[in-house]
């Protein structure tokens, strides 16, 4: 179910080494596939999250994730950042490198669900993340995304 939902031009890859400007990058392209009406209110819906509980999930993995009625579709947006992103406050105390943000409809709690394992399935691979972080460009990322087998 993240691979399905994962449109390629929503990865990128990105120099910047703060958790704030990740976010709202990402904020920005799920805004621009047009799933919600309002960049604003998504960025205080996933700073608010965040002040709650980091979503550094460990390995150098943060997952920032909301449901919310103001979002029309499922929506992601992926994030490799060149630089270690040291102030995430991953659960496990490392930095962050890969970022996906995962935007779901308020009433679709068992297809959040389903993403979080499945990125959780998909990355805890060491040589798929070993193979995220050395590509070169987004459709690098997909493509070792779409791989089979591994995961």
């Amino acid at each position: 179910m993240f691979v399905e939902n994962l449109d390629k031009k929503n990865i990128i890859l990105i120099d910047t080494a703060d958790k704030e400007t990740i976010l709202k990058k990402l904020c920005g392209i799920i805004y621009a596939s047009g799933n919600v009406e309002s960049e604003k209110l998504l960025e205080e819906k996933i700073f608010h999250r965040e002040s709650l509980m980091s979503t550094g999930i460990g390995l150098g993995i943060g997952v920032p994730h909301v449901r919310c009625k103001e979002v029309k579709n499922i929506a992601l947006a992926m994030a490799v950042a060149k630089t270690p992103i040291s102030d995430y406050k991953s659960i496990d105390g490392s930095p962050v490198r890969i970022v996906i943000m995962i935007i779901v409809p308020e009433k679709k709690h068992r297809q959040h669900i389903q993403i979080l394992n499945d990125i959780v399935q998909i990355l805890k691979n060491d040589k798929k993340r070993t193979s995220i972080l050395a590509a070169k460009t987004p459709d690098e990322i997909y493509n070792v995304l779409q791989e089979k087998g591994s995961n």
